[in-house]
């Protein structure tokens, strides 16, 4: 076989963390590296996904001193990664800190995960505050994937009804991931009257979708109903 380049392993690596096989893909990283390999800011970019799947915030602290030690912290696409991994591994006064030091210029590039990242950690103010300091203070129109953490914070706080409301009051169509994210948080709050509506659509998005009705079941049958749901 050829002599593998860095290129060669960081098609390997991005192909493990694209396929699911996220522990994989660290094990490649650091493989790399001791055959004398050192990696480039893409190679990074590649590997963070997997630290954020495997909740692996040492390796992604590493990686995050790697890239400042090296002058890589310039490139906004890498500190987009960075964020998303501390968010996803629950780091949220890290995410927010690194979003800080990013230059000025560089900040309405940067994709806004301050919303993934509070959304995921649970803060419910701070998760408000900075939804809307996205249009405020960063002149950012939410996307839906940002909607999508909004009704998936106030869902999993309890709120309910107010997520309900946020998906009714957006601006585009909201998807399948956003009814289905309603609906599980409808699961854990014993909520089978907005389960039934976020069920309603999501049998008009995927209609073959068997997990959705299984989800359905699961509610009637915590809340001691289990007859109701039988075809």
């Amino acid at each position: 076989m050829p002599e593998k380049t860095i290129v060669t392993w960081t098609v390997m690596i991005s192909g493990y963390t694209r396929n699911g096989f996220d522990a994989e893909a660290l094990d490649v990283f650091w493989r790399k590296q001791i055959e004398g390999i050192e990696p480039d800011w893409v190679s990074l970019i590649a590997v963070l996904p997997a630290c954020a799947q495997l909740g692996a915030l040492e390796v992604g602290k590493w990686i995050h001193f790697y890239a400042g030690k090296f002058g890589f912290l310039h490139i906004t696409c890498l500190c987009n990664s960075l964020i998303e991994m501390y968010a996803k591994c629950g780091s949220v006064n890290q995410a927010w800190q690194l979003f800080d030091e990013m230059q000025e210029s560089d900040r309405a590039k940067v994709e806004p995960n301050e919303i993934t990242f509070v959304g995921l950690s649970g803060f419910l103010d701070e998760g408000l505050k900075y939804f809307d300091s996205m249009r405020e203070d960063y002149n950012i129109e939410p996307g839906i994937e940002h909607y999508g953490c909004l009704v998936d914070l106030l869902g999993r706080t309890g709120l309910i009804d107010r997520a309900l409301e946020t998906i009714m009051n957006m601006p585009m169509k909201p998807d399948s991931a956003i009814w289905g994210s309603l609906l599980s948080s409808c699961r854990t709050q014993s909520n089978l009257e907005v389960a039934v509506i976020a069920m309603e659509q999501l049998l008009e998005l995927e209609p073959d979708d068997v997990g959705n009705y299984v989800l359905l079941s699961n509610i009637y049958t915590k809340l001691g109903d289990g007859t109701e749901c039988q075809g």
